[in-house]
C-alpha cells in the first residue's frame, strides 16, 4: 500500500519566509528573506535487514510524513520490499562503519522543509501527532525539536524503559548535518555541539535494547570496534571517550570503560555538554559497582549534581553510594530526591524513567532493612508496587519483609504469586528457597518436581542438584542419586551443577558416579562463563595446557576479559613455554574480581623472578601484601627477591612483621642463627610452635 500523506498541498516552488511572526515552540523566526524549501516533513532513514520492525515504523508515521527517504546498506531480507509497499525512495550504499556518513547520504536525498529521524526499529508514539501536524508548514530557521526517545527493555521483569533527549526533527538545510561515526548528533556547520532544540510533545519507543535484538545483532561488539577507531582518529574528542566509556562498560570491558570517562574527565572540563551529566553518573555507578569505592562513587555523583541538579540518576547512585557507607539518613534523602526529580526527567539528556517510578522506592525499602526498621521497609515496597505493579523485584522484596516481620502465609502467597507470573528461573529458585528456609522438605521437592518443564536446562539442573541433597535428608537416597544424575542430563557442561554434584558424590563415596561426571563434562557445551572457567581450569589441572589455552580464549572472545580466563590462558601459556605472554596475559587481569587479580601478582612476581626481573617481581609480589600482609608464601617470596637485589637490611624487619605464622619463624630462627644469634632463634621458633 503507497504512504499516505498528510496533506496534498505541497507548493510547487520555494516560499519566502513570512516575517517574524511568533512560531510555535519557541522556534526562533529566520531571517527576512530566507529561501523556504516546500512545507511538509521528510522521514529520513538508514536501514539493513530490518523486516522484522521495518512495518510497525512507517505505519507509525505515515500519516505524518510527505515522503520516506531511505538508505540501505546491503539488507538480504524483506526489507526493501516493505520500504516500496509504503511509497519510499530507496537508495544503495556500500556500509563503510560511519553512521553520520549514513544519516547524511539519507538527508541529501530529502525535498521537503522539515525532517524527522525514525530508526526501522523505533515506532512514533500517538501523543506526537500533534505536533507533526502543527509543524509542517512553520518557518524553518536553524532550530529544531528535542524527540523523547524511549527504550523499552526487557532485562528485568516488568521495568520499563529509560529515555533520553535526542534531536531527531530539524530543518532540511545542507548546514545542518551529522557528525560521529557512532552515536551521531546533529549540528551546524559541523560544529561540536548539537544544533539548537525546543521542546514539544515528539516522542518515540525504540526497541532495539531488547534482550534477543542485542543478542541478535552483536550490536555491542561492532559499537565497540567503531567507537575505538574514532577515538583513534580524533584523541581530543570528549563525546568520543564518552562513547567509548559507557560502550565499554556495557561490554563489562571496565577497567577500559573507567579510563575512558575518566579520559573524558579531562577533555571536557567546564564546558557545558549535555552528556556531562550522564558520564559522571555513569563513571560513579562504575566506581562503586566494579571497584566498591563508594567515596569515589559519591563524589562523582555530587559533580554530576552539579552540571544538573535535577538529575534521578545520579541522586540514586549517590543513594547507593552512602549506604554503602552506612550513612543511612542521607541515603534516603538521596533516594527521596531522586523520585522528586521525576517531574524533571523531560529536561534530561539521558534519564532511568523508572528511577522515580520505582526504583528509588526499592531502595528505601532496603535501606530502612539494613536500619532495622523492618516496617518501614515493607511500606516502601509496596509504595513502589502501588506506582509500578508487577515489578518483579518489588515483588521479592516484598516478599523478603514480609519474612524478616514473620508473616510466612503472605510470605509463601508473594513467592508464589512471583512464580506464577513470571515462571522464570529467579522466581523458581525464590520459591524453593523459602521452602527450604521453612524446612519445608517434601514441599521443596513437590516444588522442584513442578518447575524443571518451565526453567531453563540450567536452573533445571541446579534445582535437581538441589533436590537430591534434599531427598537424602528426608531419607529418600535412591531419589537423591537419580535427582544428582537428571540435572547432569540437563546441564552437562554448567560449571554451578558440576560443583555441585561433584561435591555430592565426593560427600557420598560414589566414586563411579564422580569418575563419569569427571570424565563426560570435558566433551559436554559450553555456555557461560564460568563454564569455561571450570573447563580451562580442568585442563590446566590435568596437565592439558593447550587445551586449557584453547578453552580460555575462546572464551575470552565470547565474553572479554573475564579475570578467571586470563589467568587460565596466562597460566597455560607459561606452562607452554611463553614467559614473556604470560606476563603481558597477568598484568592484563582486570581488578573485578579481587581474589583472582592478587593470584595473577603473584604468579606474575614469579614468572619476573625467574626472568630474573626483579624489581618488577617486588612491585608484583608488594600488590599482594599490600591486600593481604599477613599472606605467608607472598611473605617467603618477597624475602627471596630482597636477597637477590641485595636489600638484606630490610630482611629481618618484614619477618618480624609477618610474625607469628611458623613458616615465617622458621625462616626468621634460621636467619638469627647463621648470624649467631642463637638465644633468638629459639625463642622466636618456640614461641610460634607454642601458638595453636
Amino acid at each position: 500500500m503507497p504512504i499516505r500523506v498528510s496533506s496534498k498541498r505541497i507548493p510547487p516552488a520555494r516560499e519566502q519566509a513570512p516575517g517574524h511572526a511568533k512560531l510555535p515552540f519557541g522556534l526562533p523566526a529566520p531571517a527576512s528573506g530566507t529561501v523556504q524549501l516546500p512545507v511538509g516533513i521528510s522521514l529520513c532513514m538508514i536501514v539493513k535487514n530490518e523486516e522484522r520492525f521495518l512495518t510497525a515504523c512507517l505505519e507509525s508515521a505515515r500519516d505524518f510524513v510527505d515522503e520516506i527517504c531511505i538508505v540501505d546498506t546491503g539488507s538480504t531480507d524483506s526489507t526493501l520490499a516493505i520500504a516500496r509497499q509504503f511509497g519510499a525512495r530507496v537508495e544503495a550504499r556500500e556500509w563503510r562503519n560511519d553512521f553520520a556518513w549514513a544519516r547524511n547520504e539519507a538527508l541529501a536525498m530529502a525535498k521537503h522543509r522539515w525532517i524527522l529521524i525514525l530508526d526501522a526499529d523505533e515506532v512514533l508514539r500517538p501523543e506526537s501527532a500533534e505536533t507533526l501536524r502543527t509543524i509542517r508548514d512553520v518557518p524553518a530557521a536553524f532550530a529544531g525539536i528535542w524527540v523523547r526517545c524511549f527504550n523499552v527493555v526487557d532485562d528485568y521483569k516488568g521495568t520499563g524503559a529509560s529515555s533520553h533527549a535526542i534531536a531527531r526533527f530539524f530543518p532540511n538545510n545542507p548546514r545542518i548535518r551529522y557528525r560521529s561515526p557512532i552515536h551521531e548528533y546533529i549540528t551546524l556547520d559541523a560544529r561540536d555541539t548539537g544544533i539548537d532544540a525546543k521542546h514539544a510533545t515528539l516522542a518515540i519507543d525504540h526497541f532495539g535494547y531488547l534482550k534477543d535484538v542485542v543478542a541478535e545483532r552483536n550490536k555491542g561488539a561492532r559499537n565497540l570496534d567503531i567507537i575505538r577507531a574514532a577515538v583513534r582518529d580524533h584523541p581530543d574528542d570528549p563525546f568520543h571517550w564518552y562513547n567509548l566509556g559507557t560502550t565499554a562498560l556495557i561490554e563489562r570491558q571496565v577497567d577500559e570503560g573507567i579510563a575512558a570517562l575518566e579520559r573524558m574527565r579531562e577533555l571536557v572540563g567546564d564546558a557545558p555538554r549535555g552528556f556531562v551529566p550522564s558520564a559522571y553518573s555513569y563513571l560513579a555507578d562504575a566506581y562503586l559497582e566494579y571497584r566498591g569505592d563508594a567515596h569515589n562513587a559519591v563524589a562523582l555523583a555530587r559533580e554530576s549534581l552539579k552540571r544538573s541538579p535535577h538529575f534521578a540518576n545520579a541522586h540514586f547512585t549517590l543513594g547507593r553510594g552512602l549506604v554503602m557507607l552506612n550513612r543511612f539518613e542521607e541515603a534516603i534523602a538521596a533516594f527521596t530526591a531522586s523520585i522528586a526529580d521525576g517531574k524533571y526527567s523531560g529536561d534530561q539528556f539521558l534519564v532511568d524513567n523508572e528511577v522515580s517510578i520505582w526504583k528509588a522506592h526499592s531502595e528505601i525499602g532496603a535501606t530502612y532493612g539494613k536500619m532495622g526498621n523492618k516496617p518501614s521497609a515493607l511500606e516502601w515496597f509496596e509504595k513502589g508496587l502501588a506506582n509500578r505493579p508487577g515489578v518483579l523485584p518489588l515483588m521479592l522484596n516484598r516478599a523478603r519483609a514480609l519474612e524478616s516481620l514473620a508473616r510466612y502465609d503472605e510470605t509463601e502467597d508473594q513467592f508464589r504469586a512471583a512464580w506464577e507470573q513470571f515462571g522464570d528461573d529467579q522466581t523458581a529458585t525464590e520459591c524453593v528457597n523459602y521452602a527450604l528456609r521453612r524446612l519445608d522438605y517434601d514441599g521443596a521437592l513437590k516444588l522442584i518436581d513442578g518447575m524443571l518443564d518451565r526453567v531453563s536446562p540450567r536452573c533445571a539442573g541446579l534445582l535437581s542438584i538441589t533436590a537430591a541433597a534434599v531427598a537424602e535428608r528426608v531419607g529418600l537416597t535412591g531419589d537423591g542419586r537419580e535427582y544428582a544424575r537428571r540435572a547432569l542430563r540437563l546441564a552437562p557442561g554448567s560449571a554451578p551443577v558440576l560443583d555441585a554434584a561433584e561435591k555430592y558424590f565426593r560427600e557420598r563415596g560414589d566414586e563411579d558416579a564422580y569418575a563419569s561426571l569427571r570424565r563426560d563434562e570435558l566433551e559436554a557445551p559450553l555456555e557461560l562463563v564460568e563454564d569455561y572457567v571450570r573447563r580451562s581450569s580442568r585442563w590446566l589441572g590435568d596437565g592439558q595446557y593447550e587445551r586449557a589455552l584453547a578453552v580460555a580464549r575462546e572464551g575470552r572472545t565470547r565474553f572479554g576479559q573475564h579475570p578467571g580466563l586470563v589467568y587460565d590462558a596466562a597460566a597455560a601459556t607459561v606452562q607452554l613455554g611463553d614467559r614473556e605472554a604470560a606476563v603481558l596475559l597477568l598484568e592484563s587481569v582486570p581488578t573485578t574480581n579481587p581474589e583472582t587479580y592478587l593470584k595473577a601478582a603473584f604468579l606474575r612476581s614469579v614468572i619476573l623472578s625467574d626472568l630474573e626481573r626483579f624489581g618488577d617481581a617486588l612491585a608484583a609480589i608488594d600488590i599482594v601484601l599490600a591486600a593481604s600482609p599477613g599472606n605467608a608464601d607472598a611473605t617467603l617470596h618477597r624475602i627471596k627477591l630482597l636477597a637477590a637485589v641485595g636489600r638484606e637490611a630490610e630482611i629481618e624487619a618484614a619477618l618480624r612483621a609477618a610474625l607469628p605464622d611458623r613458616r615465617i619463624a622458621v625462616e626468621l630462627g634460621g636467619r638469627l642463627m647463621s648470624a649467631g644469634r642463637f638465644a633468638e632463634a629459639q625463642a622466636i621458633v618456640e614461641g610460634a610452635l607454642s601458638k595453636p
